[in-house]
């Protein structure tokens, strides 16, 4: 049986990217057209469709299943109603873009007429009101219901008749319908854009649009074919979720990624740089959450190697939900008041990454200890004394950030000129740079990793054959891994710039390998700690016992 673990991680991944990439083209495409282009209103129409459809995925539908919450389940008709006008506006959408592309081609002076920026929006509000009222007569008024179900961990309708003619024709036929038009009008359109405009200078552009336009229907046809017979092919229920919870959320996210990969406008305004940093950040956010809460449940915090992977994991998650919430908005979109307020993320994102590295050297330590001296580690690292270990580690962190960045002066802002983090031209600023954080941090990992590589020989010659053997040869092969790559930042922190000195590189000799170091110690965790890859596996062995008090939303 496919655990609940697993589904909610395929419904946080999708949905996250989905949440990311949609908000971002909105608050791209706004900054860069002003809303001045029809076919740039009609594409944020789409992402804010989209957008809002993944960050209710995010946030309400992948902790339902995640937790198997019975409250959120109680009120998931709800959240299905509300996915349902998404779901319908963006079909809508699709088929508006394809004829827009369409017209644009065929007939340029009716399209001048009909897709001027005026009516354009009121197209767009119309697809809105057009969604809202249809769904609200038949999931409101005339009593069908999109409600979570538990036992195929899926999105379903009602019984009720009314909900039958619904799923056949206000759904599928509907959404089928309008995919078949786009899709012949897209490749209509894209065969004229060939055959006259080969050598015109807008060619290009015009295929991307066309190319953007029609990715994003065949996607939305593909989905519509795979709900409709993926379960008489795969009719095991263990796999039905994947006919409707990930499928689902995936059109929607896949529109965003055909949106970045097709327009041009979009690419330019947020560069390699600004993807580089979604994409680890991202990672971050995901493994280490994920981390803090498959260990906590697995071992209840009552094995001190456990209590500082979850420490570490919480201090690198919170470093990347910071780097991808406001770094990353500020990064992309050159927000003034992020920016304003830049050396407050960056104090916060330096108590991350100070208590990090002296966590990444007590796990080490731990480590050495267990194999070594197990007498004095017992005593040591006992689990109320490692809790103690772990908030004194927080507690002189807070003392020490706070002393450089907030009574001394020192500020750690963001520096639009080489798009990254960077120190404030203060002396006791390089005091702290070269004392505090270069000097602290290769001491801590060099020692770490010596600890370490001294700590695996010594498991390799003696423990090799034993279970436990094994297990401590896979915890310090996870600790190793993370000291190791620290080591290696700090290296290409300190003597990159020295070697690829142009501007164009700084930002990925600070932001982007600054946020890899928080990012790959989850990786590494899910890569070697047993514990978590197990729990993935198997996930809970309880699952709520059904959809109760599902009832009208008026």
């Amino acid at each position: 049986m496919i655990s609940e673990v697993v589904v909610a991680i395929l419904m946080f991944v999708c949905s996250l990217f989905g949440f990311v990439v949609n908000w971002t083209i909105v608050i791209t495409i706004i900054k860069v057209t002003k809303l001045q282009k029809p076919f740039a209103i009609l594409t944020i129409g789409l992402a804010t469709a989209d957008g809002i459809f993944s960050t209710l995925y995010l946030f309400y539908a992948t902790p339902m299943v995640l937790f198997q919450n019975q409250f959120l389940t109680n009120w998931s008709h709800v959240c299905g109603y509300i996915l349902m006008i998404c779901y319908d506006a963006s079909t809508c959408f699709h088929f508006f873009i394809s004829l827009n592309r369409f017209l644009a081609v065929y007939k340029p002076v009716f399209y001048n007429k009909m897709f001027s920026i005026g009516f354009t929006k009121c197209i767009a509000l119309g697809i809105y009101l057009t969604s809202f009222s249809v769904i609200t007569l038949f999931f409101q008024i005339l009593g069908c219901e999109n409600y979570y179900n538990p036992e195929l961990r899926a999105f379903r309708y009602s019984e009720e008749e009314i909900c039958k003619f619904y799923g056949n024709f206000g759904d599928f036929y509907q959404v089928f319908t309008l995919t078949i038009t786009s899709t012949v009008l897209d490749f209509l359109a894209i065969s004229k854009v060939i055959k006259i405009r080969a050598g015109a200078e807008r060619n290009s552009k015009e295929l991307n649009l066309l190319k953007q336009s029609i990715s994003q229907t065949l996607f939305v046809l593909t989905i519509v074919c795979s709900f409709t017979w993926g379960p008489r092919f795969i009719p095991d229920l263990d796999y039905a979720f994947i006919f409707s919870s990930i499928l689902w959320c995936s059109v929607h996210t896949f529109d965003g990624l055909f949106t970045i990969i097709f327009n041009s406008e979009i690419r330019k305004k947020i560069g390699t740089d600004g993807l580089s940093v979604v994409v680890c950040s991202t990672v971050g956010f995901v493994t280490n959450w994920m981390i803090v809460v498959f260990m906590c449940q697995t071992t209840k915090l009552k094995q001190p190697f456990a209590i500082l992977t979850v420490a570490l994991a919480a201090i690198d998650a919170t470093f990347s939900t910071l780097y991808l919430f406001y770094a990353t908005p500020m990064v992309l979109f050159n927000i003034s008041v992020f920016q304003s307020y830049s050396a407050v993320c960056g104090f916060l994102l330096m108590l991350c990454y100070d208590a990090g590295t002296i966590i990444h050297f007590v796990i080490s330590l731990n480590r050495f200890l267990a194999v070594f001296t197990p007498i004095l580690y017992h005593k040591i690292f006992s689990v109320l004394f490692t809790k103690y270990i772990t908030l004194c580690v927080f507690i002189y962190t807070c003392i020490l950030i706070t002393l450089f960045f907030g009574i001394l002066g020192c500020e750690n802002y963001y520096n639009p000129e080489v798009v990254a983090f960077s120190y404030s031209g203060q002396p006791i600023c390089k005091v702290f740079a070269l004392y505090g954080d270069f000097y602290e941090v290769l001491s801590l990992t060099v020692i770490g990793a010596v600890m370490d590589l001294i700590t695996i020989w010594k498991v390799l010659k003696m423990r090799i054959r034993t279970e436990k053997g094994k297990k401590d040869l896979n915890f310090l092969k996870q600790s190793l891994s993370q000291t190791t790559f620290v080591l290696s930042i700090v290296i290409c922190f300190t003597w990159g710039p020295r070697v690829m000195p142009g501007k164009e590189f700084a930002f990925l000799f600070s932001s982007i390998l600054w946020s890899a170091v928080h990012c790959f110690d989850g990786v590494f965790t899910l890569i070697f700690n047993g514990e978590v890859r197990k729990k993935l596996k198997t996930g809970s062995h309880f699952r709520s016992s059904g959809v109760s008090g599902v009832k009208s939303f008026f």
